[in-house]
């Protein structure tokens, strides 16, 4: 499929042709919400913690005797009734992270970068080159654009200085999170208002999800094939 190209002008400046397979899927609910969720519980600190009766602080002394007082019957201040007592079957500590299959992953990526061009809401530019660290200039840049509040950008590792220049001069714009095209979040490209791909981390993307053509053995031959025949003959 073809996608127009802008330059860091806002202007249209050629096609470049991407993979169907990663942005022209049929876009999978089901799959979109399992990553999300993913996502979001292994997020999760799981560090909270209720004490039980044998770890509340308190005396373990009956407040008062079984009878005759007219109070309701009580064997210790810690009691889960009382307050300041236990919590009964209160969270723990605990690990929410799990891991989903690999295609499972790679099928929701298909499925939201699909769904962002079928609104409409993902633009390939061309590379932006910084030389120096500048908040102003790249806020500059993303102001021809993206008019949107919420943007994300995806752009190429590659470990040069100009990529370094280009992260952290975006860091301090509120409204843009840039991301190499290893690290893909499906939250983030869902919630996005625009997701703007810079040109290398599109083809880059599009031949790292490429469908591998399976090696096949070439056809025999009608000699090939009557030796083979007689082999099995003579077993």
């Amino acid at each position: 499929m073809k996608v127009q190209v802008k330059n860091s002008e806002g202007l249209a400046h050629g096609e470049i042709e991407l993979s169907a397979r990663v942005f022209g899927a049929v876009p999978n609910n089901a799959l979109l919400y399992e990553a999300i969720k993913n996502q979001l519980a292994n997020k999760r600190q799981g560090t909270v913690n209720t004490k039980t009766i044998s770890e509340v602080r308190g005396s373990t002394k009956k407040p008062w005797r079984q009878k005759g007082t007219g109070n309701a019957r009580a064997g210790t201040r810690r009691s889960p009734l009382w307050r300041g007592g236990a919590v009964i079957f209160g969270p723990k500590p605990r690990d929410y992270s799990y891991s989903l299959p690999k295609k499972m992953r790679q099928g929701a990526l298909f499925s939201v970068l699909s769904l962002l061009c079928q609104k409409n809401k993902l633009s390939v530019i061309d590379e932006i080159s910084l030389s120096e660290y500048s908040t102003k200039l790249m806020y500059a840049i993303l102001q021809k654009l993206t008019r949107s509040k919420k943007v994300v950008f995806i752009i190429k590792k590659d470990g040069t200085p100009e990529y370094s220049y280009l992260r952290k001069s975006a860091r301090n714009i509120p409204w843009l999170k840039v991301v190499h095209e290893n690290a893909l979040e499906i939250k983030d490209l869902f919630y996005a208002d625009e997701v703007l791909v810079a040109r290398s981390a599109a083809d880059a993307l599009s031949q790292r999800y490429k469908v591998k053509t399976s090696k096949t053995a070439p056809p025999l031959t009608p000699q090939a094939n009557q030796a083979k025949s007689e082999d099995a003959g003579k077993k």
